[in-house]
């Protein structure tokens, strides 16, 4: 069960470090249902065997390497946007553009590497838990659209009422 557990941690974590490029897109973004978070839920479902786990953690443990500087770049370039934007010097789109460009190249290797990371992972499953993986999701995004529809403002342009503990 611990192992279970720290596997599904590991998947979690690597997945989840695309969560912020996700959530630049808003919920159900390119990271999908819960802002990238759906993989890990959905392969918790799907009863993998032994042999699976350990197929789809050497799958995540290889593209550590390939990931962990890309994401230290994003890192670096969302750094150095914030120290532009309070920098107290004259500030223009042409000095901010050149930094974003930069980090919407990093993200955009990030994305692939996901996506070639997701096919292996996929490739590592039988025909019935990708069908059980599309009803997980199918059921992900459904409680998505049911959260999104209670935070939302009503029809006529209210916002939703605060928090029982902020009134």
């Amino acid at each position: 069960m611990k192992r279970t557990k720290s596997f599904l941690i590991a998947i979690a974590l690597s997945i989840g470090l695309s969560s912020s490029m996700a959530f630049a897109h808003g919920p159900g973004g390119p990271g999908g249902p819960g802002g990238g978070m759906a993989m890990p839920m959905i392969l918790h479902s799907l009863n993998l065997t032994a042999d699976q786990k350990s197929q789809i953690h050497q799958i995540m443990k290889s593209q550590r390497p390939t990931l962990k500087p890309l994401f230290e770049q994003l890192h670096q370039g969302h750094e150095q946007l914030e120290t532009e934007l309070f920098s107290t010097g004259q500030i223009t789109m042409a000095n901010l553009t050149p930094i974003e460009q930069n980090n919407e190249k990093i993200q955009a290797q990030i994305q692939d590497i996901f996506l070639q990371t997701a096919l292996q992972i996929r490739g590592v499953l039988t025909q019935g838990q990708i069908s059980q993986g599309a009803v997980t999701l199918a059921k992900l995004q459904d409680l998505q659209s049911q959260m999104h529809t209670l935070m939302s403002p009503d029809d006529n342009g209210d916002e939703p009422p605060p928090p029982p503990d902020a009134q």
